[in-house]
């Protein structure tokens, strides 16, 4: 039997898909908590931080929701123009290893 995951997607900080645009410039810690937390209790298995030229650092944005969450998982889009990989290879070890 296979079983279903539930993923959901967070962003560093608010944003609207209907204007286009991000509400706020830098990471809101305060939103980015309260966003995964939102999908932990909400039942959701994993949540998805995306990456691009512009966007903050994903594997430091796992590490500090993995602070803030107690079960959530954590899927980081990788984009090999951006990391080599095998510098993502050695970052995602990491980050797995410390927070378990």
């Amino acid at each position: 039997m296979m079983s279903i995951e539930f993923v959901g997607m967070v962003f560093p900080n608010q944003w609207s898909e209907t204007k286009g645009t991000r509400i706020g410039h830098k990471i809101d810690l305060e939103y980015l908590r309260y966003h995964a937390r939102a999908h932990e209790y909400a039942g959701f298995d994993k949540v998805l931080i995306a990456n691009g030229p512009s966007s903050p650092d994903s594997t430091q944005i796992a590490a500090y929701l993995a602070q803030q969450t107690e079960r959530l998982g954590f899927m980081i889009a990788h984009r090999p123009a951006l990391m080599t990989p095998n510098l993502a290879a050695r970052s995602f070890a990491t980050l797995d290893h410390t927070t378990g």
